[in-house]
């Protein structure tokens, strides 16, 4: 297993560089200390590969970076502001460049292959879902407000977090950031019962 780890973390690597259609496996391989016969024995094809990469690598990414972190908060929408401004607002401005991994390939592949667009959808459904659980949890314990629809904030903050990725992609500038995240947190805010 540690042989299929390895050659997923490189095909993620190369996939988040060049994009799926950029990388080709040589590219890959040259990431490993591994044969073409070893790939292929762990991933069929290309195609296949890509998928793995998509169903596990950026689902295990999300729930590390977006939704496990959550659980340390009695407020989630605490626990999402600080990851937003830790993982987006903390990193370069060519960091933002790089973009989001799933929106690149949500954007690259999901409007060409229908196996992708599952996958990716999938993930992006499981990240919903996620942040939904924290949110419920957070009306539970009394710090967001019973009115919210758990369901319509999630989504809305996957939307935002992509949009937001997409956007700075595009214009990469720290006070554009700055201006987008105070609004974005105001918008929050008004979910949250006053203590």
């Amino acid at each position: 297993m540690e042989s299929r780890a390895q050659i997923l973390g490189a095909a993620f690597s190369e996939i988040y560089a060049h994009g799926f259609q950029g990388c080709s496996i040589d590219d890959i391989l040259a990431k490993t200390n591994l044969t073409k016969g070893a790939l292929f024995h762990q991933f069929p094809s290309k195609l296949e590969l890509g998928y793995a990469v998509a169903s596990e690598v950026l689902t295990q990414m999300i729930l590390d970076r977006w939704v496990d972190p959550l659980k340390e908060y009695k407020n989630p929408i605490d626990g999402i502001l600080k990851q937003m401004h830790r993982h987006i607002g903390g990193v370069t401005e060519s960091d933002w460049q790089r973009g989001c991994p799933l929106n690149n390939l949500v954007q690259e592949m999901s409007g060409i292959d229908k196996g992708f667009q599952e996958r990716l959808t999938k993930t992006i459904d499981l990240w919903i879902d996620g942040i939904q659980g924290e949110l419920q949890r957070g009306i539970r314990e009394g710090a967001i407000s019973e009115k919210t629809n758990t369901r319509s904030l999630a989504e809305y903050f996957v939307m935002f977090h992509e949009g937001l990725y997409g956007f700075l992609k595009a214009k990469p500038d720290r006070r554009t950031y700055n201006s987008l995240f105070k609004n974005f947190k105001k918008s929050l805010q008004g979910y949250l019962i006053s203590n």
